[in-house]
């Protein structure tokens, strides 16, 4: 079909709309964008309202892409079962139970689950907005201060606290858990809770064998032992340590030590003490 054809097509639809009911418009709406008129073609949207993006993580489980909102034009990321784990029910459990943890914490610093759905092919699902690229990926492009250091610091300090307020254990603070929008430490989020504990379980109570990065576990979550909020304490103080080379700031330094010492009893217990400590820093 030529473009005038197209054209001239397009007009008669768009008149004839223009004399429908509203709700004729959006049946026809719909059906262009889901591409009915062409059988065989997959299916547009997810769950009616949202399109892919990009694919930002594809690991052997679990898949997460950047999704559209098709009316509201904002932005999501959807985690769920990779399609070849379809009738893997342990990884669907993991997923709704991620999912559950994550939505017991309200705290402006985690990023929240909006909704969890199913997906046609029986998958779940669950959705979260957009809240920027992870620190790993953003470290290069930043530019490290002892200002930017200290806000980061008390960001993630504060949802640290939000989260182990509902008697949760994050388990997996890491720069690529750690989502900044606009590079803007102080508009971190907080993601990805696929292991977290409730304070006093150790991972092999969910059969989970071994759970947590080398570079930034706390040694009893390595040897598996049962986790208290000090856990992830001891990884936001090796993240933060990450991020001191080339920054002078003594206060900060110390800050990490008291966050990173070997033996739980010997760091700080609590993420608001934590805080507490930051506020009583002398100026660099």
């Amino acid at each position: 079909m030529n473009e005038d054809k197209i054209a001239r097509h397009f007009r008669a639809l768009t008149n004839a709309l223009h004399e429908s009911a509203p709700d004729v418009r959006d049946r026809v709406r719909d059906a262009l964008d889901r591409q009915l008129a062409a059988p065989g073609l997959a299916t547009a949207f997810i769950a009616n309202s949202f399109s892919t993006e990009a694919t930002l993580h594809a690991g052997g489980r679990y898949l997460v892409q950047r999704l559209r909102h098709r009316d509201l034009a904002t932005a999501h990321v959807m985690k769920t079962v990779q399609l070849s784990c379809r009738d893997d029910g342990i990884s669907a459990a993991l997923l709704l139970r991620e999912a559950e943890m994550a939505m017991r914490v309200q705290n402006p610093y985690v990023v929240p689950i909006q909704t969890v759905l199913r997906l046609d092919d029986g998958r779940p699902a669950m959705i979260m907005p957009d809240r920027g690229l992870p620190l790993a990926t953003a470290l290069p492009s930043l530019k490290m201060t002892s200002g930017f250091l200290r806000c980061f610091a008390a960001a993630l300090l504060e949802g640290l606290a939000g989260i182990h307020a509902q008697g949760i254990v994050h388990c997996d603070i890491a720069p690529d858990n750690l989502l900044l929008r606009n590079g803007d430490p102080a508009n971190l989020g907080i993601c990805d809770f696929g292991i977290a504990l409730d304070a006093g379980e150790r991972h092999a109570d969910h059969n989970l064998a071994r759970a947590g990065r080398a570079s930034y576990a706390a040694p009893e979550q390595l040897r598996g032992e049962a986790l208290d909020a000090r856990a992830d304490l001891h990884a936001a103080g090796k993240v933060i340590e990450r991020l001191l080379p080339g920054v002078t700031d003594k206060g900060m330094q110390d800050l990490c030590e008291s966050l990173t010492q070997e033996r739980r009893e010997e760091r700080l217990a609590t993420a608001s003490e934590a805080l507490r400590h930051l506020g009583r820093l002398p100026s660099p």
